[in-house]
Order: structure tokens, then sequence, then C-alpha cells
């Protein structure tokens, strides 16, 4: 019976250390998870900042071509993305004026002009 104790009493403190050395390693990938959930958390922060400067710098770039100084570039930062596409599609080309546009478009100018020319 002091053999079996013995064998028993064996068994229980390595199946003992088996499970320190499992509690040990399980802890240590806890805290590198944690971590690597930090690091991610922080990456998708900054892409989201990336992301909204790319968005906004597009329709940016295009006011600054079409005139806007500096300082209305800079008023214009805190607008959302749709305010300022729409802001750089009216500033892209002039509305054509005076010019006839569609079907009646012909080389001799627009319908009026050639009814009072005439």
């Amino acid at each position: 019976m002091s053999d079996f104790k013995s064998k028993y009493t064996n068994l229980l403190k390595e199946s003992a250390e088996i499970l320190e050395k499992t509690a040990s390693y399980v802890s240590e990938i806890e805290t590198k998870l944690s971590n690597s959930n930090m690091k991610a958390s922080s990456l998708e922060k900054e892409a989201k900042e990336n992301t909204r400067i790319t968005e906004i710098s597009e329709p940016m770039e295009k006011l600054a071509n079409a005139g806007f100084t500096e300082k209305e570039l800079q008023d214009l930062e805190g607008a959302d993305k749709s305010t300022l596409e729409k802001l750089a599609h009216l500033s892209e080309q002039p509305v054509g004026l005076g010019y006839a546009h569609g079907a009646s478009a012909d080389d001799a100018g627009d319908p009026l002009t050639r009814f009072l020319m005439s």
C-alpha cells in the first residue's frame, strides 16, 4: 500500500508541475494577446485618422488649384468630406453662361444669337 501511495503522490506532484507550467504559459500568452490588442486598437485609430486625411486632401487640393488661399483652406479644414467635395466640384469649371449646350449647339452659336443677328 505504501508503494501505491508513493506512486500516487509522485503522479500528483508531476501533474501539479504540468499544471503550473501550463498556467504560466497561458498567463504569458494572455499578456501577449493583451499587448497585441492594444497595438491593434492604436493602429486602427491611426488608420482612421489617415483615411480621413486622405479623403479630405483630394478636395482640398482641388480647392487649392482653383485659387483658394492658405487661410481659406485652413478655415475649411473642419468641414465634412461631402461639403468639401461639393465645393471642389463647383470650383472646377466656371459655368458656361452664354454658350449653347446640348442638341441645339452648333457652329453658328446659340439660337437666340442667330435670331437676333438675322
